[in-house]
């Protein structure tokens, strides 16, 4: 995974994170991000 892609999924956890609370704050992004694919990104983005 690019670093760049790296950063951009750990701030869209943030994002996420923050907009949905409690639900969001279980997401830890260092250990979630392999579990994540470019279409749940996406998905993510689309939300935002």
């Amino acid at each position: 995974m690019i670093l760049e892609e790296a950063e951009l999924a750990g701030f869209l956890y943030g994002k996420v994170s923050s907009h949905f609370g409690k639900a969001g704050s279980s997401l830890q992004a260092p250990q979630s991000l392999p579990l994540i694919s470019a279409v749940e990104l996406q998905k993510i983005v689309t939300l935002l």
